[in-house]
């Protein structure tokens, strides 16, 4: 008996009228083509947008007529690309889905340092073409306080005596979450899947919010020409910090000092 295969939702929702939802599905629109062949984009109706609603996939929706909506990976749910708080957003569910694999393969400890850097892109009219790698200044204190915050209280772990779930069971999580796509994450669970278990202590560097960089650039070169022009006002302007941060995780036996940070001494 084969496996199921786990559905893969695009990146992006727009939600637009029936006639031009039709229009796209039947391939009028040549400048949606690719985004949606590759499944980076979907349009929806109304109607769709209320069954994707009550199933708990997407939050209430303000505008029926046109709005964006990006996937949250970490959860697999959607929330409007105009959303104030993107960045705590994905940041706290990418830290608690990273976190919860590494203990899911048995980590006994888990500390991440940071170093944030300012990416800043501010386009009051995105058109095709728009570009979001623009580089700003120092991140400013209330965001990397409140961010750092969010990523430090979910990420810090400590269980001397944790032990690898079953292999199907992390699969089936990575998949869930898209951590299978986490090329880290990814050569863990092989090493795990080969040996059995994992003793060594490894010192990486991840770049959060990669997901959030993603479906960003891919709103952001999108021709939205054929839609109302109101559509542009709903992506509005984006300010996303990049964090790369410094991951250290045990797998074997973790150091008397590093304890003493979490208070636990032998």
């Amino acid at each position: 008996m084969g496996t199921k295969t786990k559905e893969i939702k695009p990146e992006l929702l727009i939600l637009a009228d029936d006639a031009f939802v039709g229009g796209v599905n039947k391939g009028y629109y040549n400048e949606f083509s690719d985004q949606v062949l590759v499944g980076n984009l979907k349009f929806i109706t109304i109607d769709e947008a209320t069954k994707l609603r009550k199933k708990g996939e997407l939050p209430n929706i303000s505008n029926p007529e046109e709005e964006v909506f990006m996937l949250n990976p970490y959860t697999q749910k959607y929330f409007p690309l105009k959303e104030k708080d993107i960045e705590r957003t994905i940041l706290s569910d990418e830290a608690i889905a990273i976190k919860t694999a590494l203990s899911m393969m048995g980590a006994h400890c888990i500390i991440i340092s940071e170093d944030v850097k300012d990416l800043t892109k501010d386009n009051k009219n995105v058109k095709s073409g728009a570009t979001y790698m623009g580089n700003g200044g120092n991140v400013d204190v209330k965001i990397k306080k409140e961010l750092s915050v969010v990523l430090n209280t979910k990420v810090k772990v400590l269980d001397v005596n944790n032990k690898p779930q079953d292999i199907e069971t992390i699969r089936t999580y990575l998949v869930s979450t898209g951590l299978m796509r986490n090329s880290i994450i990814n050569s863990f669970f092989d090493t795990l899947c080969i040996k059995g278990e994992l003793s060594s202590t490894e010192k990486i560097e991840i770049d959060f919010l990669s997901q959030l960089k993603s479906a960003v650039d891919v709103a952001a070169n999108i021709d939205y020409g054929p839609l109302d022009a109101n559509l542009n006002v709903s992506i509005g302007s984006i300010h996303i910090h990049k964090f790369s941060k410094s991951l250290t995780v045990y797998f074997g036996e973790v150091p008397s000092k590093i304890k003493e940070k979490f208070d636990v001494v032998d």
